[in-house]
């Protein structure tokens, strides 16, 4: 089309350049240099009738929709009888013989076939809209008219200021400008018209232009399927309405819907999923205009009150979505416009949906990478520690048992001091040994809890007996609160003992310049609760949601290289989870930590239950 106005603009100006020439100083020689030019605008004009017939013909040939043929029929129809006929039996006679075949008020005669068949066109197959047609009508009226009185206005303007000058020059001039005019004006017209006059239609089209662009800018599919729907009912309102995922066509689900009830699902997704081929959009035959082809001839959807049914085009090999829509609720039928808008929707759609998938899977595998990473990592510190933290009581069980057997008539309290050293690190040894052993059966779900009643009071007081040792060998002072009243809970009695160990543990791997740790027992209602509170180092804020993930250390403790393998709040979370303890942690930075268990008070019916089970 381009090349077609680059063509009219170069043959425009020698032809007017003729023109001028002729009308300054008229010869023979100058008459006969615009006749040969003027035959090459016949010849032009003649090329772009024929260009237009094959192009419509061409789109006949490949157009599948009939009522989009018959249109095409009666334009073809009209342009053979008027422009073509014009051309063969008037143009090109005259070019070559000076004489046409047909008399000039026959060539007006047969122009009219062109308005006739559009008006067949418009009226018959809705070629176009009435409202687009009085819409430009209006426009071209009011630029013409426009046009026509600029150019007035210039050619009155130069003659009043300068008597002499060459009116057949200016009038050329003056063309020439209107022309140059003519697009920008029509552009600034048709804008004016538009929001003056055609107000509804105007703010459809800018509301559809919003609603597309709006659809590109989405990023999650929820989002996307409701603006979808809600686009739609604001658009073509609908009686009911639904945009359903098929992208596996074994697990079809609604994305968003409108009036669409589980069981007008169950039965599109038996009836019409499973059984059409979902390659081409489905009607009602009744509920959309007479010549659109209609593939749903048992009339399926009269069933749950659909009139139709488009579906998406083909992305990546598959068919991403379809939308079933209802009756209209104006009661008229669907149009072609209609359909086509709906197509629209649906493919951007489609095209968004995909996009959205790619994104969120790319995002995905970035989330896992880095976690994998992050794992590795972990794991690569664990094994570290694992060696650091099993190389020390072996270095001091080793060591002691070498001064045992250098002294072996050394006095009896040095020997007895020495062996409870080595008791003492291989307890430690052991406790760190179960603890691995305990997280391999938790990540292998093997790990399992031998409950029964247990007095939690004196669970205590083996736990501070055990850690004896370890609290002694720190330096470390531990305070105990019991209360009086003995506490019954139903628990694993072992599995606790590890729970109590490893906070008190931490207490003290942790600790500051104050070395202790109060521990209180008491009755809380239904629970009874052991609060475990150190002075050490803390816990940063923003890292006490990660404390019960396996391996996470704190990154304050790797910096100041305290060891640990990072399993023991991670297996004290699993035995809390599965004995319904809740765990209650507080701490501030350098000033201590308190954590508090609630464990659920023995009840004598659960217990009875749990042996009948």
């Amino acid at each position: 089309l381009r090349l077609l106005y680059l063509a009219v603009f170069v043959l425009f100006i020698p032809c007017i350049y003729v023109f001028l020439k002729v009308a300054a100083e008229p010869d023979i020689d100058k008459i006969n240099s615009y006749i040969n030019f003027w035959n090459i605008c016949r010849y032009f004009l003649a090329f772009n009738v024929l260009a237009s017939i094959t192009i419509f013909i061409l789109n006949y040939i490949h157009s599948d929709n009939a009522v989009e043929r018959k249109k095409l029929k009666w334009l073809i129809s009209g342009f053979i009888a008027g422009p073509l006929a014009f051309i063969i039996l008037w143009v090109l006679p005259q070019a070559f013989t000076d004489y046409a075949f047909i008399h000039e008020d026959l060539v007006y005669l047969l122009m009219l076939a062109v308005p006739l068949s559009f008006s067949i066109s418009i009226v018959k197959y809705h070629l176009l809209d009435i409202d687009f047609i009085i819409n430009r009508s209006i426009v071209y009226a009011i630029l013409v008219a426009g046009i026509f009185l600029v150019y007035f206005a210039i050619v009155i303007a130069i003659t009043w200021f300068y008597k002499d000058v060459n009116i057949t020059l200016i009038s050329s001039l003056s063309a020439v400008f209107v022309a140059f005019l003519f697009n920008p004006l029509k552009n600034y017209v048709h804008s004016f018209v538009d929001k003056k006059f055609f107000k509804v239609q105007y703010n459809y089209r800018e509301a559809v232009k919003s609603f597309f662009s709006e659809i590109k800018e989405i990023n999650d599919i929820d989002s996307l399927s409701k603006t979808i729907i809600t686009g739609i009912s604001g658009f073509i309102p609908a009686e009911k309405a639904a945009l359903i995922d098929i992208s596996n066509l074994n697990l079809p689900f609604i994305l968003a819907e409108e009036n669409f009830s589980n069981k007008d699902f169950h039965f599109f997704k038996d009836n019409i999923i499973k059984k059409h081929n979902l390659l081409q959009n489905i009607f009602l035959p009744e509920k959309i205009e007479p010549g659109l082809n209609s593939s749903d001839k048992d009339n399926i959807l009269k069933e749950i009150k659909l009139s139709l049914v488009v579906i998406s085009s083909v992305i990546n090999g598959k068919t991403y979505l379809i939308l079933a829509m209802g009756d209209k609720k104006s009661g008229s039928r669907y149009s072609a416009e209609d359909i086509d808008l709906l197509n629209h929707i649906i493919n951007t759609a489609a095209a968004a949906a995909a996009r959205i998938k790619l994104q969120e899977d790319l995002i995905l595998k970035n989330i896992e990478a880095k976690k994998l990473l992050e794992l590795n990592q972990q794991k690569s510190l664990f094994v570290s520690s694992v060696s650091h933290e099993l190389k020390t009581p072996l270095t001091s069980i080793k060591m002691y048992s070498e001064l045992i057997r250098m002294k072996e008539g050394s006095e009896k309290e040095k020997i007895n001091n020495y062996a409870e050293y080595i008791e003492g690190e291989s307890e430690r040894l052991t406790r760190l040994i179960n603890n691995v052993l305990s997280f391999s059966r938790i990540e292998k779900g093997l790990k399992q809890y031998y409950k029964e009643p247990v007095n939690l009071n004196e669970l205590l007081k083996k736990v501070i007996s055990i850690m004896e040792y370890q609290v002694k060998l720190q330096n470390f002072t531990l305070n105990c609160y019991l209360e009086e009243k003995e506490m019954t809970i139903f628990a694993d009695a072992d599995a606790l003992v590890d729970v109590f160990i490893n906070l008190i543990s931490n207490g003290i791997k942790y600790s500051a310049e104050k070395k202790m740790m109060n521990i209180f027992l008491k009755s809380e209602g239904e629970n009874c609760t052991v609060t475990f509170q150190d002075f050490g180092i803390g816990i940063p804020e923003e890292e006490q949601k990660s404390l019960f993930k396996p391996y996470y250390r704190s990154k304050l403790a790797v910096d100041m290289k305290i060891p640990g393998t990072g399993l023991g709040l991670s297996i004290i979370k699993h035995t809390a989870d599965a004995h319904n303890i809740t765990i209650q942690v507080q701490s501030k930075l350098y000033e201590g930590t308190s954590i508090k268990l609630f464990i659920p008070k023995f009840q004598k019916e659960s217990y009875e239950e749990h042996i009948i089970n």
